[in-house]
């Protein structure tokens, strides 16, 4: 296992490389704004025939879908950069680039890729789950479910330790702007490594088959996750669910958990998911 700067990673153009879609990007931005013009159009044309609940609700609407837009502006904007990529298959092995695409402002002379000689994985796989969080609707008393895909990597030597103060350490880091809690690389139990699928191409099947050639293929997993906060539960377990949605960026599910775990207000809940941060 080895760490590295990005300007430090030695690239080739026989490299197959994994990143988000730039394109399913510009699909997101383009649904995104023709309902803001749709629904601000709607609320001008009210205002001039003076409906004034139509056009208001339309113009708050248009605002907080306004809102989804710019990020995903953000979003593409980031996708277009040439740090926007996940996983680089070459002929020794593999690189990781653990920071999100998303953070591309953040500080280059930290690292942010690690790798691996082909030797040192044990097998590669894809993982589906379902997974069940807290909804802000009706009063955060409701749920919904998120279908997610990963590539997951077994290492021969399932010490992470390293590994996990790396993560740690980028987590931390701020480029006094904004900073998108996207944490595309985690690691489990059992020096197991997961890789996020979410919007990336080509799709999470390519990249085993990309890394069978190397190393051993296993099956794929299938696991049902449940994030929900369950009253009868012991308070760590409970803990422990908000601490896995930090982890894996949910902010809002995790803040809406300690409200209901907890009793929190909105601010002391944002405020215990930050001290969190420091956990992950």
């Amino acid at each position: 296992m080895r760490f590295y700067k990005l300007d430090q990673v030695t690239v080739s153009r026989d490299d197959q490389v994994f990143k988000v879609s730039s394109t399913s990007q510009t699909i997101g931005l383009v649904i995104t704004s023709g309902i803001v013009l749709t629904l601000l159009v709607f609320a001008i044309r009210n205002g001039i025939h003076h409906r004034v609940v139509p056009a208001f609700f339309s113009a708050v609407f248009g605002g907080m879908i306004g809102l989804f837009a710019l990020n995903s502006y953000g979003s593409l904007r980031a996708s277009r950069e040439p740090t926007n990529w996940l996983l680089r298959c070459q002929g020794g092995g593999l690189l990781v680039h653990y920071r999100s695409y998303r953070n591309w402002r953040f500080p280059a002379d930290t690292p942010q890729v690690v790798g691996w000689e082909y030797p040192e994985i044990a097998w590669v796989r894809v993982a589906k789950e379902r997974r069940t969080v807290p909804s802000m609707t009706h009063g955060g008393n409701s749920s919904e479910t998120h279908f997610m895909s990963f590539v997951e990597l077994g290492l021969v030597n399932p010490d992470t330790t390293e590994l996990e103060k790396y993560l740690s350490a980028d987590r931390s880091l701020s480029a006094g702007g904004m900073i998108v809690m996207d944490y595309p690389v985690q690691v489990l139990p059992g020096g197991i490594v997961q890789m996020s699928w979410s919007g990336m191409h080509p799709p999470a099947h390519q990249a085993v088959e990309c890394l069978g050639r190397q190393v051993k293929t296993a099956e794929t997993a299938h696991r049902v996750v449940d994030l929900v906060h369950h009253s009868k539960a012991p308070p760590e377990e409970e803990r422990q669910k908000i601490l896995q949605l930090v982890r894996s960026g949910d902010v809002i599910a995790a803040v809406t958990m300690a409200r209901q775990v907890y009793g929190y207000s909105l601010t002391e809940a944002h405020t215990f998911v930050e001290k969190l941060k420091s956990e992950v």
